[in-house]
């Protein structure tokens, strides 16, 4: 603890609204409650920052997965000037792409539509003029297994090529701003046969209600985490390029 309060905490990036924040189901329940959700973002965002004007606030959003599947939605979602900076999350699991079992045959389908959403939210960022951020994006290890020291082939095909379009997207100027694997898992490990956390047991990367292991990355898995390393220093690189070029140019 450093005793500040957090509106005065230089370790604080921003707020998030909420975690994966939707205007209900799919179809009409969602659509019905789009104003409701339209208002909830500026009003609740326009409070924290004025509770709060030294941090940046975001949304935490899916991307159009949050909003009903439609640009439309998420640009007069996030339109608002009290938002300063989009999310979006890459689950292909969770989305139905994907299957661990079958991973050789999903995964191509899988790395099609991970690099068209990935482009369609640069786009929907370049619309608003605002820099865009990957919160989160995962893969399960291969077959569905959890434990560290299990195979994770392709998680570190599909880890480089998303990396590699970030980077190669970054690099011509798009708006993307940054990236979060998930999750780092570290030296724990499910505990039971059915992988569910209990209480006592050690935390990793995944909540509760998954599989411990499922998407996360240990401190054994050295190969996924080479391609981290190096995307981390691709993008710092890439960003002390940038300034160092904007520097130049209001001289």
């Amino acid at each position: 603890m450093n005793h500040r309060v957090y509106a005065d905490d230089p370790t604080i990036m921003s707020w998030q609204l909420a975690n994966e924040p939707r205007p209900g189901r799919d179809g009409e329940p969602g659509t019905k409650n789009l104003p409701e959700f339209y208002r909830w973002i500026e009003e609740t965002a326009s409070f924290i920052h004025a509770l709060d004007s030294n941090h940046l606030v975001c949304s935490g959003s899916e991307g159009t997965v949050g909003t009903l599947h439609s640009e439309e939605y998420f640009l007069r979602a996030f339109q608002t000037v009290h938002v300063d900076y989009l999310n979006f999350h890459l689950w292909p699991l969770n989305w139905g792409w994907f299957n661990p079992g079958a991973w050789e045959k999903t995964l191509p389908q899988t790395e099609e539509n991970a690099v068209a959403y990935i482009n369609q939210h640069m786009a929907l960022a370049r619309t608003l003029s605002k820099p865009i951020v990957m919160d989160e994006f995962g893969l399960g290890r291969d077959g569905g297994m959890i434990l560290p020291g299990t195979p994770t082939q392709a998680r570190n095909r599909y880890f480089r090529l998303i990396c590699n379009v970030l980077e190669d997207s970054a690099r011509a100027g798009a708006p993307i701003a940054g990236s979060n694997f998930w999750a780092w898992g570290g030296e724990g490990s499910a505990q039971h046969p059915d992988g569910m956390w209990r209480q006592g047991d050690p935390f990793v990367g995944d909540p509760p209600q998954e599989p411990q292991g499922r998407n996360s990355v240990f401190v054994s898995d050295t190969s996924t985490l080479r391609i981290i390393r190096d995307h981390a220093r691709a993008m710092l690189t890439l960003e002390k390029l940038s300034f160092s070029v904007s520097s130049g140019s209001g001289q």
